[in-house]
């Protein structure tokens, strides 16, 4: 056999192993390709700077900039899919009518792409053993993955053990043909795109933990906002936050990253509660769903399902105050509950 040692690190090493960057696609010796490699580069850096610590991010602010977050993130990815395509169709043009590519570095190039994405993909869901949703995010793209493990079996089984090393005695023996190149191409990157779109979509209903799903992640320019804060139908919509340091709390020790959201659903004011609470027994990590009939003028009663079946949880809410700005939290539980009693006053975000 004559492997070169890219491929023999394409066929050989785990998956684990692989480089969590992408480089730029091959040119082929042909100047006219190497503008479209290059927005290939550049599309990835780009998709790259819209995913440094998402998973790290998106679960302790609002929803509201977590979807934000998470669609740059969805966009960015569609922008280097295009610009991939972009980059096919130039080599397509390129070859025209007679094959002028070898099979093997095409071969090569796509391993690279689906063995980069596989990594990453296996990062991100590393990074997010801790969290809740952890298996469901895992399941969500499990068939993905496998799909993407299937042709990078199918591309390396594609590649000739014994070849010449060099890339113009590879073209000379061994061709490709442009029906050849455009779908194998297309293969790959619908198995990549779809790959991503669970991940991403997985990951917002996380965040969102709507009962019937979260809006769909869509290319930038069918994005469309969150309906987290829908206008002014209730004074309570929006966000509210504790401001750290402001010893505006009763109970053990002052929380910590409160977060509370709050909007219109069918009539009735929904919302979601995270925060750090510090109880007798340590801190206590919440993260709650709030649902209550909405009672405009008076104190709000939000309900929240707890643990083991012992019925339902209440928060109460009063205010806003004259200002608008502030809302009194209540945490009437039962001792021993879900979360620890206490207060905090909040202000809009």
């Amino acid at each position: 056999m004559s492997l070169s040692p890219f491929l023999k690190v394409a066929l050989l090493i785990p998956l684990s192993a692989f480089s969590q960057d992408l480089q730029q696609p091959p040119s082929f010796s042909r100047t006219t390709l190497v503008p479209a490699c290059e927005e290939v580069r550049t599309a990835w850096v780009a998709w790259k700077a819209s995913n440094k610590d998402l998973e790290g991010q998106v679960f302790s602010i609002s929803m509201t900039e977590a979807r934000d977050r998470i669609q740059r993130a969805f966009s960015d990815l569609l922008a280097f899919v295009d610009k991939r395509r972009t980059y096919n169709e130039a080599v397509l043009r390129a070859l025209g009518n007679s094959p002028v590519v070898g099979a093997d570095s095409v071969n090569a190039d796509q391993l690279e792409l689906l063995g980069v994405t596989l990594s990453v993909i296996q990062k991100k869901l590393d990074t997010l053993r801790t969290a809740p949703d952890w298996i469901r995010i895992r399941r969500a793209v499990q068939v993905s993955r496998s799909e993407l493990l299937k042709l990078q079996d199918a591309r390396r089984q594609e590649i000739e053990n014994d070849r010449p090393l060099s890339r113009s005695a590879q073209s000379s023996t061994r061709p490709v043909s442009s029906i050849v190149y455009g779908d194998s191409e297309r293969q790959s990157l619908e198995a990549v795109q779809k790959l991503w779109t669970r991940y991403y979509q997985a990951l917002i209903d996380s965040v969102e933990r709507k009962p019937g799903g979260s809006t769909p992640l869509a290319a930038k320019s069918e994005a469309v906002s969150a309906p987290a804060a829908p206008g002014q139908e209730n004074p309570l919509t929006g966000t509210w936050t504790y401001a750290d340091g402001s010893q505006q709390f009763n109970g053990v020790a002052e929380p910590k990253q409160v977060i509370l959201e709050l909007w219109m659903e069918k009539g009735f004011l929904v919302g979601r509660y995270r925060a750090e609470l510090r109880d007798f027994d340590g801190i206590r990590h919440v993260d709650i769903s709030l649902r209550g009939k909405a009672v405009p003028g008076k104190t709000q009663t939000l309900e929240f399902p707890q643990e083991g079946g012992q019925g339902n949880g209440k928060i109460l809410l009063q205010g806003p105050g004259p200002s608008g700005i502030d809302l009194m939290l209540i945490r009437s539980v039962e001792a021993g509950g879900a979360i620890p009693r206490g207060r905090e006053l909040l202000s809009r975000r």
